[in-house]
C-alpha cells in the first residue's frame, strides 16, 4: 500500500499549464507564472516541491520538540531555490534545462525554550 499518492490532470482545453492535481483527498492547482507563459493560478512545479520540504521540516521539528517535552512555540521554515551560477553561469533561470540548481533553508522558532533546546532543534533542522 502506497504511503502517499498524488495525481495531475491538464485537461486538452486548459490554459496552458493550468494543472488539475489531486494529494491524497486535497484538490489543488497548478501553473507556471506569466513570464513562462502560465496564468499563475496556482504555485509552479518547485513552488510545490519547496512547500512539501518546508513543511515536512516543520512537522519533523515540532515532533522533536514534542517528543522531548518541550514547549510547543511557532516554527517558521522558508525553503529557497536557487540558480546556482557558479557551476552553471549561462542560464540565469532554475527551469532552463541544464541548469544546476540549489536548495537553501531557514528556519526559526518562538516559544519558551531555552538555549541548548533551540541549539539542537538548530542541529535536527540541518540533519533533516
Amino acid at each position: 500500500m502506497p504511503l502517499a499518492t498524488a495525481s495531475a490532470r491538464l485537461a486538452a482545453d486548459a490554459p496552458n499549464y493550468l494543472v488539475a492535481l489531486e494529494a491524497g483527498r486535497h484538490a489543488l492547482a497548478g501553473d507556471e507564472g506569466p513570464h513562462e507563459g502560465g496564468q499563475d493560478r496556482g504555485p509552479a512545479p518547485f513552488e510545490f516541491v519547496l512547500a512539501g520540504l518546508a513543511a515536512c521540516t516543520s512537522a519533523t521539528l515540532r515532533m522533536y520538540m514534542q517528543r522531548k517535552g518541550w514547549p510547543d512555540g511557532a516554527i517558521d521554515v522558508t525553503t529557497t531555490l536557487h540558480a546556482d551560477q557558479e557551476r552553471n553561469p549561462v542560464h540565469s533561470s532554475h527551469r532552463q534545462r541544464g541548469c544546476a540548481a540549489r536548495r537553501h533553508a531557514t528556519g526559526s522558532t518562538r516559544g519558551d525554550l531555552r538555549k541548548d533546546a533551540r541549539h539542537a532543534l538548530h542541529q535536527a533542522r540541518h540533519a533533516h
